[in-house]
C-alpha cells in the first residue's frame, strides 16, 4: 500500500487520473488531492468517494512515496525539487523535465526496469505518446529512416482554460456577438490555429520540438529523422496525427495491418469498405490509441492516421500506469 499525492487535481487530466486511480484499484493507503488554494474547499471524485482538495502551498510532502504534477511547466519547477527533497519519488506531467539529464523519460509499455529505480519520472505530452506507441510495433519488421508527422490538437491540450475559450467563443459567434479572444493569439471558434506553445528560434513551436525529441527518444530515432507540426482545431477532446513514414524495407500494408491487429495498447480501425478508420470522438474515453488508414503510395512510403483520447490514454492513464511500474 503506499501513500500518493496528486498536484493539479483539479485539472482535466488531474481529475481523469484520480478517476483511473480507483478504477484501477490501485493500491492506495492515502491519497492526497492538491491544487492552488483557489480550489480549497471543492472535491473530486475518486470512485463512490469525493475526496476533498488540498492547498499546494505549504504542503509537507514528507511521507508521500510518490507525487505526480499533473501541473503547468512552472509549477512543475518551483515544487517538483520540494518533493525529492522531502524523499519522495516523483511524476512529472508538465513536461518541464523531460530533457533533465536527471530525469528519466518514459512511456507505459515502452519503459521498463529502470522506471523501479528513478526518483524522477518525466512523461511524454500526448502527441508524443501517440506517435511512439504506434511506431514500436512497425520498428520491429522495418526501420523507419524518416517520421513526418501533423498534430491535430483539441482546446483540453490547453486545459480547463482551452475548453471554456471554445465554449464561449461559439456561444458568442452563434449569439451574433464578437468572440473573445483571451488564451489564443487568433479565435479558434470555426478556425485552425497552426500553433500549440510558444515560438522556438528555430520556428518551430515548443510542443512540435517536444513531441519530435521525445518520440525520437522513446522508440531510438535520430532526432533528424523526425519532423512534427501541430495545429490546434475546434474540438473539445481527442487528438489526431497524419503520419507518413519512409521504412526499410519495404512492407506490405497486408502485413503490417496483421501486425498492428492485437498489439497490447493499439486498435487498429481500417476496414475502408463500412467507413472505419480512427476518429477521435469515437478515441475518447477508450484506454488504446486507435491506427488505421493504412496505404502505401510506392514501396517503402507509408501513410497512416491516428486517433487517441488525450487527456485519457494521452496523460491520465500513461501517468497511472507508469506509478504502477515505478511502485511495483
Amino acid at each position: 500500500m503506499f501513500d500518493v499525492t496528486v498536484v493539479g487535481a483539479t485539472g482535466l487530466v488531474g481529475a481523469e487520473l484520480i478517476r483511473i486511480l480507483a478504477e484501477r484499484s490501485f493500491p492506495l493507503k492515502r491519497l492526497k488531492a492538491l491544487a492552488s488554494s483557489r480550489s480549497v474547499g471543492e472535491s473530486v471524485e475518486f470512485g463512490n468517494l469525493d475526496l476533498a482538495v488540498e492547498a499546494l502551498d505549504g504542503f509537507d510532502f514528507q511521507g508521500s512515496d510518490l507525487v505526480i504534477f499533473a501541473t503547468p511547466p512552472s509549477v512543475s519547477a518551483e515544487y517538483v525539487p520540494l518533493a525529492l527533497a522531502a524523499g519522495s519519488r516523483v511524476l512529472d506531467l508538465s513536461g518541464h523535465f523531460a530533457s533533465d539529464a536527471q530525469a528519466l523519460l518514459a512511456l507505459a509499455g515502452l519503459s521498463g526496469a529502470e522506471l523501479k529505480q528513478a526518483r524522477l519520472v518525466a512523461a511524454p505530452v500526448s502527441p508524443a505518446v501517440a506517435l511512439s506507441l504506434a511506431l514500436a510495433p512497425i520498428l520491429k519488421v522495418a526501420a523507419i529512416n524518416q517520421v513526418t508527422a501533423t498534430a491535430l490538437l483539441p482546446v483540453s491540450h490547453s486545459g480547463v482554460r482551452g475548453v471554456r475559450e471554445l465554449e464561449t467563443q461559439v456561444r458568442d459567434l452563434l449569439s451574433f456577438q464578437e468572440p473573445q479572444v483571451q488564451l489564443y493569439a487568433h479565435q479558434i471558434a470555426f478556425n485552425l490555429l497552426p500553433q500549440v506553445g510558444d515560438f522556438e528560434s528555430d520556428g518551430r513551436t515548443s510542443l512540435e520540438a517536444a513531441t519530435a525529441v521525445q518520440t525520437a527518444r522513446l522508440v531510438g530515432l535520430e532526432p533528424a529523422s523526425v519532423a512534427v507540426s501541430c495545429c490546434l482545431t475546434p474540438v473539445f477532446y481527442g487528438l489526431g496525427l497524419s503520419v507518413d513514414l519512409e521504412i526499410d524495407p519495404a512492407v506490405p500494408v497486408a502485413e503490417l495491418r496483421d501486425r498492428l491487429r492485437g498489439c497490447d495498447g493499439l486498435k487498429l480501425e481500417d476496414n475502408l469498405a463500412h467507413n472505419s478508420y480512427p476518429l477521435p470522438i469515437y478515441a475518447a474515453g477508450q484506454d488504446e490509441v486507435c491506427i488505421g488508414r493504412l496505404r502505401s503510395q510506392r514501396p517503402g512510403r507509408l501513410s497512416l492516421f491516428i486517433a487517441m483520447d488525450n487527456l485519457r490514454r494521452g496523460s491520465a492513464l500513461n501517468a497511472v500506469e507508469l506509478a504502477e511500474a515505478m511502485l511495483r
